[in-house]
């Protein structure tokens, strides 16, 4: 399945609610069913993470990325495209206008969380991605 930054998407079974993470990291809205209470209370304390803690999950998402095309023969890199807003290169057209985000903060609210984003920003992987490509 595939899903766009701003999608909602449903987890049927929420379980631990580490669907729901992964919508807080990528911008976009979850709704989870859980039908035991005391394993939705679960996922609710799965979704409580650090600000910090889920910025460091993008940035190694980023950073695998890199080293994936890294590892690409010097043909496939020439067949890759270019992200705009950030200058690296990825795999698919549709990987072309992505644009990243670090989240600001997480606010809980009675039966859930809110986030808010903030542009994304890292030294670390600035320098890689300039690195990445010369």
């Amino acid at each position: 399945m595939y899903s766009a930054e701003g999608d909602t998407v449903l987890d049927p079974f929420l379980g631990l609610g580490t669907t729901s993470v992964a919508c807080m990291i990528s911008k976009r809205n979850s709704i989870g069913v859980e039908i035991d209470p005391e394993i939705a209370e679960l996922a609710l304390k799965t979704m409580n993470i650090p600000v910090s803690y889920a910025n460091r999950l993008i940035n190694n998402r980023i950073e695998k990325h890199l080293e994936f095309i890294e590892s690409l023969s010097d043909e496939n890199k020439k067949k890759c495209y270019q992200n705009t807003p950030h200058g690296f290169k990825v795999k698919t057209r549709q990987e072309t206008a992505i644009e990243l985000n670090m989240l600001e903060d997480i606010i809980s609210i009675d039966d859930g969380y809110i986030c808010r984003y903030k542009k994304y920003e890292n030294a670390d992987t600035d320098e890689q991605i300039k690195l990445s490509l010369t």
